[in-house]
């Protein structure tokens, strides 16, 4: 017996359809009947949906938009709930079982949905809390984030809805629109669990996308609402000359100026404040200042009031609220280290701390470890992943107002906590608060007493600041807000190294930082020269991906990080090239030789010179006295 008809339209969607329907088909539900609307494709998307044959129902059809395609699918099938899936986004295990399952204990509603987990271009995920179940004036007041992929409705009330409304082709705005009739026809259950994976597509080009339509989609909301709409249309507003406004950014930095400056109008032309709701608009023509009047704008402390309900989503997610603080402790193999990282936690003299540590797939006996401390922490176990995933999941599981992390090899000192959290609730301006740091050996020696990775000796630390070091905030020195944590989804999961500078960087984005210049965390330093020019050397494409990566999002500025970061690396590729001559592998010792002037051409003549390079026991010796007075880390 069919009991829901998913419907998923797809167009031009061959990159990402094949995922969307395996996600559909694997769900753990009796009587489901999946149909595809492939709605005008003009790539390969409908071979691809031939190849699953009988098990998902094709329907072909003209492109005529999403609201017409997702109708069609409703018609052509018969179970009386129905559910939606857009072509890039994915369900997750259980998401029709739950949402179903509420829909049975809640007779009286009409439509069931979930949180969901929302991932940027560059990859990075956040998870977004939309409960508890809004009222229709709630959905009037701002743009709500309840997405068609966490949608299950009954089919009468579609029906009685009558569908989506197929004139919003070309204004994007259908499913806020459906969204708003279903719950005029009664209230919504809620699940509170993402189990939507949503991706978000790129503010930039939505504007433009759907421009042509936006002035319908304000009238036919003001049409039928009247000035209950107001918060809604205003907010709509809004996010289109946002959208303009980031797409005058882009092109500002392309040098294509004439077009720039028409995003600009159109941007001012959708919402004239906008332009002066942050900033003087004398500044706004050069690049870098647009740059960053737009990440000050966006800092959720600036953001209207009535968009901050639907988008700090911890504001009704934590069910314990003298929970403040969520310590994350990510741990890969650290059964020597790990006892002593957790009773530093433990210590600390604060109270309102949960501790989440990520066994991430050790095979030592840390896991047995992490077992002797019963209820006092949570453990999460993985695959390993590497710390970036590790640490967002650890903050995903908590439900402290702010998040800090500390490696499973670093100790806190008592009132490291303490002293954080009072100086973030001083300053609510701060996104986050970070202290210095001594360095300690594999015994627990003292290396260095004090030491500041950013150089942040009392002065503002800004963006620029940040690409001109070698190195971010260290994790275990930091404390975050959650809902910055969120707004930019955490750590970046392609990276395995240098994730916490691109954390930092993209933190920065969001406001200020604030400096403890007293040491409050303890970082372990493991390992001679040889062994730290070997994890250089395994961490270069990560190295090369942040590179990349920070080329990508910051343009010209880029530079200055370009400059000295590679440095160590051809460093690190000439001590384990000779590491390798010494034992007769020239062909490997050629290849570091190669690796290391393509990071730095200049780097073998100018810190040797020819005849020192033919002298293998003085080049190691020179290293080392490189190595020991902080050339390279």
């Amino acid at each position: 017996m069919i009991r829901v008809s998913t419907i998923i339209p797809a167009c031009n969607s061959a990159r990402t359809i094949r995922e969307a329907i395996d996600s559909a088909l694997g769900q753990e539900f009796d009587g489901q009947e999946v149909i595809v609307v492939d709605d005008g494709s003009t790539d390969s998307t409908l071979s691809i949906l031939r190849s699953y044959g009988d098990r998902i129902r094709v329907i072909a059809q003209p492109n005529r938009g999403a609201g017409a395609a997702r109708n069609a699918g409703v018609r052509a099938g018969c179970g009386q709930l129905i559910a939606f899936l857009d072509s890039d986004d994915v369900w997750l295990p259980g998401r029709l079982a739950k949402t179903a399952a509420a829909l049975e204990r809640n007779p009286a509603a009409v439509m069931a949905f979930s949180d969901l987990i929302a991932r940027d271009e560059d990859g990075s995920e956040a998870i977004v809390r939309l409960g508890p179940p809004p009222s229709l004036d709630d959905l009037l007041a701002a743009i709500p984030r309840i997405q068609p992929g966490t949608w299950l409705l009954r089919r009468d009330t579609f029906e009685r809805c009558g569908g989506f409304r197929e004139e919003f082709q070309a204004c994007g705005g259908e499913d806020l629109y459906m969204l708003l009739l279903v719950r005029e026809q009664g209230e919504f259950a809620y699940v509170n669990e993402p189990l939507l994976l949503y991706r978000q597509p790129s503010w930039s080009s939505l504007g433009q996308k759907y421009w042509s339509g936006f002035a319908r989609q304000l009238a036919m909301l003001r049409e039928r609402y009247g000035a209950r709409s107001r918060g809604l249309c205003r907010d709509i507003s809004r996010s289109y000359a946002s959208s303009f406004f980031q797409g005058a950014l882009i092109r500002f930095d392309a040098g294509e100026w004439t077009a720039a400056v028409r995003s600009l109008l159109t941007s001012i032309r959708c919402w004239p404040p906008f332009i002066f709701e942050s900033g003087a608009l004398s500044r706004a023509f050069q690049t870098r200042n647009m740059r960053r009047w737009l990440g000050f704008a966006r800092s959720p402390s600036r953001r209207p009031r009535t968009t901050s309900k639907a988008v700090m989503p911890n504001r009704n997610a934590s069910t314990n609220s003298s929970i403040r603080v969520t310590t994350v402790i990510p741990v890969y193999n650290g059964e020597a280290t790990i006892r002593e990282t957790l009773d530093s936690a433990l210590a600390q003299e604060f109270d309102g701390q949960e501790i989440i540590v990520v066994n991430d797939g050790s095979t030592d006996s840390t896991a047995q470890i992490l077992s002797s401390y019963g209820d006092r922490i949570k453990v999460v176990s993985q695959p390993n992943r590497g710390p970036a995933l590790a640490r967002n999941i650890g903050a995903r599981s908590g439900t402290g107002e702010y998040v800090a992390f500390l490696d499973g090899d670093d100790l806190w000192v008592p009132h490291k906590l303490t002293r954080c959290v009072e100086a973030l609730d001083r300053n609510p301006a701060a996104v986050l608060a970070f202290s210095a740091f001594s360095r300690i050996g594999a015994s627990g020696e003292t290396l260095t007493p004090s030491h500041l990775d950013t150089a942040a000796s009392g002065r503002h630390l800004s963006l620029d600041d940040l690409l001109n070091v070698r190195a971010g905030v260290l994790p275990s020195s930091l404390v975050i807000r959650r809902t910055i944590f969120e707004t930019f989804g955490g750590f970046c999961e392609d990276l395995r190294a240098f994730e916490d500078w691109y954390f930092s960087l993209r933190a920065r984005e969001h406001g200020e930082f604030f400096c403890l210049r007293d040491a409050l965390v303890q970082y372990r330093t493991i390992g001679d020269d040889v062994a730290a020019a070997s994890k250089y050397v395994r961490f270069f494409p990560d190295a090369e991906t942040f590179v990349r990566l920070v080329r990508r999002r910051y343009g010209r500025r880029k530079s200055l990080l370009r400059r000295d970061f590679l440095r160590p690396f051809a460093s690190a590729f000439v001590i384990v090239g000779l590491q390798h001559l010494d034992a007769g592998r020239r062909v490997d010792a050629l290849r570091c030789f190669a690796t290391a002037l393509r990071c730095w051409p200049a780097y073998p003549l100018r810190v040797l010179g020819t005849e020192k390079l033919l002298s293998w026991r003085q080049a190691r010796r020179f290293f080392r006295f490189m190595h020991l007075n902080g050339h390279y880390r």
